[in-house]
């Protein structure tokens, strides 16, 4: 029997917020990095003065800035301790169903992946995150998909500062 299986989802409500931080602290750090590093560094257009493709080097340098953002702020803390910055704000932790520990290197990449590989798909990019969310929101268990699949699950965390089970 699983470790972490006798332990409770974190309440959506909970999750929801933290996800919502991440979304906004990622969207941040994001549009930092893009007009400096692109912008400023590598002499991109990351204002817009004309339209932005994926196949231009403007577009292939930000969607290379926006996965080094994911993966620092969702993949390896996740991976680490099983924290993010939203996770951390509202006292929540990402566990390993098997271990009770953070999820690892290989559940938090495809856990990751499940999350966000969506903005690389054009036009329909949207249908993946909308289906994580709503199968968190109504799943009898309280795990999204991305939980399920990548076998972690979210939980209160005992105290705002512990980063391990």
């Amino acid at each position: 029997m699983p470790v972490a299986a006798s332990l409770d989802p974190a309440p959506r409500a909970r999750r929801l917020g933290g996800r919502v931080v991440d979304l906004v602290v990622a969207g941040w750090v994001l549009a930092f990095a893009a007009i400096e590093i692109d912008g400023r560094l590598l002499g991109g257009d990351v204002l817009a003065r004309r339209p932005l493709e994926a196949v231009t080097p403007e577009g292939t340098r930000l969607a290379v800035i926006t996965a080094l953002v994911i993966v620092a702020l969702e993949i390896v803390p996740t991976a680490l301790w099983g924290r993010t910055p939203g996770k951390v704000m509202l006292g929540l932790r990402c566990v390993d169903v098997d271990t009770g520990g953070p999820p690892g290197v290989i559940r938090s990449v495809f856990r990751g992946l499940l999350l966000h590989a969506w903005v690389a798909i054009p036009v329909l990019g949207w249908v993946l995150p909308a289906a994580i969310t709503v199968t968190t929101v109504f799943a009898p268990s309280g795990r999204g998909v991305h939980d399920r699949l990548s076998g972690s699950i979210v939980v209160d965390a005992a105290g705002p500062d512990e980063v391990s089970p």
